[in-house]
């Protein structure tokens, strides 16, 4: 076999395995929830206030809110999920100087009794978050396809 032949389909080789591997990604993203129970509904600019968090807080990835549209959640009747990009990214969120602003505001509209608590937060780590890597799909294709061409090359 000549060496030429051989180093093209060992770089190839190596390519496919490495393809392989990355064909899926995965990352350990953390979901913060907090419900909140409400003394009125929010309206559009302190719904988007809420929303600017999402360029002003490092790690956070998304953030979504909105008001209760069923009875199921009992007597809370506002939600914000937020996406971080990891659990050190929440555990900072929680003292970041914008959390601690967004806190000060809606504190005073939340129902305060002995009924039910105002806020109920909870965080989890979304693991394994597999995302399919269509890179690497093509650098696989594409090894696959120079193998089986220097292959076929060689026997004819």
């Amino acid at each position: 076999m000549h060496a030429a032949s051989t180093a093209a389909i060992a770089t190839a080789a190596a390519a496919a395995v490495v393809g392989t591997a990355s064909l899926m990604t995965s990352k350990s993203e953390v979901t913060h929830v907090a419900l909140f129970r409400l003394s009125r509904p929010l309206n559009d600019d302190e719904i988007a206030r809420i929303h600017t968090l999402a360029a002003l807080v490092p790690g956070m990835i998304s953030i979504r809110c909105g008001p209760n549209y069923t009875d199921r959640a009992g007597k809370f009747n506002f939600c914000i999920t937020i996406r971080f990009e990891s659990r050190s990214a929440e555990e900072a969120f929680r003292t970041d100087p914008h959390h601690e602003e967004g806190k000060a505001w809606m504190r005073p509209l939340m129902v305060m009794d002995a009924d039910s608590p105002p806020l109920l937060v909870f965080d989890f780590i979304d693991k394994p978050n597999k995302s399919f890597n269509w890179g690497a799909l093509c650098l696989l294709s594409a090894s696959a396809g120079i193998v089986l061409g220097l292959a076929t090359a060689r026997r004819g």
